[in-house]
């Protein structure tokens, strides 16, 4: 009988987060970009080498100073945060196999790269002409953390067969567990229709209509627009890393191998790395300060070169 998956959890573990005040604005800056990159490797390599449960990453991860520094009075998504994380570990624990790619060390890199990302101080002394609307308060952060958590909960690793399919279970699977812990009508009201628009928006296909509010003229953009820019580069930030990015991307063409052998060929290559990072457009004023921008720009020339000459 085959045997279930999880993960040992351990209290006392090398947790990556001691080199996270890297990536506060200028900290790297006088490597250039190598070290960003160097650095960027090493912590999510470091994070996925650890053998622990979801639940105590982010029990570690809001307890954090980083996140700490961020807490408010009456703070209701902390405990919220912990206990979602405990429901994705309980659902992934009774999976025969978690999936190649959607696993638990997903989750993590994305709250590891959202995590990061909100560090980046669109006021420093350093830093000029930034678009301050992309200034996020601790409530929404609080809450982009939680969509974080519990973003692909219940991922099968099956691919959509109809928009939104796999983001909409869950959805319906926060929704029940908020019910669950007993939130108050009112939080659920002002929450759901956020955590809704977030989550769905971290469907691929909707990706180029994201981008598309973005691309307009209009010089204020909705609060939840913002959002979801920074969920979506949150989940996509270790891909866009080059050697990272390569492993990822075998995990991506190992969990689709049996739903789609041909497009899991593709995922796996060079060629369709390459056209992948082609459609990203960073849209965050944060994805720009920490380097990402300049991060995919090389990675796609490196990648261009390398089909060219194969």
């Amino acid at each position: 009988m085959p045997q279930k998956h999880s993960l040992t959890p351990h209290k006392d573990f090398d947790f990556p987060l001691k080199g996270l005040e890297l990536f506060f604005p200028g900290a790297l800056d006088e490597g250039g970009l190598d070290a960003k990159v160097q650095a960027l490797e090493v912590v999510f390599k470091e994070l996925e080498e650890q053998d622990q449960s979801f639940a105590v990453f982010i029990e570690h991860l809001i307890n954090s100073p980083i996140w700490q520094s961020w807490d408010y009075a009456g703070n209701p998504y902390k405990s919220y945060c912990l206990d979602l994380a405990r429901a994705v570990d309980h659902l992934n624990q009774e999976m025969i196999e978690e999936p190649a790619y959607h696993s638990r060390k997903h989750f993590q890199d994305v709250c590891l790269s959202l995590t990061i990302l909100l560090m980046q101080d669109l006021t420093a002394p350093n830093l000029e002409n930034m678009d301050l609307q992309w200034s996020i308060d601790p409530i929404e952060r609080w809450i982009l953390l939680f969509c974080a958590i519990g973003h692909d909960f219940g991922h099968d690793g099956s691919i959509n067969r109809l928009p939104f399919e796999l983001e909409k279970v869950s959805i319906e699977r926060i929704r029940h567990f908020l019910l669950d812990q007993d939130c108050p009508p009112e939080l659920m009201r002002d929450l759901m229709p956020m955590v809704e628009s977030i989550i769905l928006a971290t469907d691929p296909k909707f990706y180029a209509h994201l981008c598309a509010q973005f691309s307009s003229k209009k010089v204020e953009h909705e609060r939840v627009h913002l959002m979801s820019a920074l969920m979506i580069e949150s989940d996509l930030f270790a891909s866009i890393l080059p050697s990272q990015g390569m492993r990822l991307s075998e995990r991506l063409a190992q969990e689709w191998q049996s739903h789609d052998p041909d497009l899991a060929k593709i995922v796996a290559s060079p060629k369709g790395r390459l056209a992948f990072l082609n459609k990203l457009n960073l849209l965050s004023a944060q994805a720009k300060i920490v380097g990402l921008f300049d991060i995919l720009s090389t990675v796609k020339k490196d990648l261009a070169n390398k089909t060219e000459q194969s």
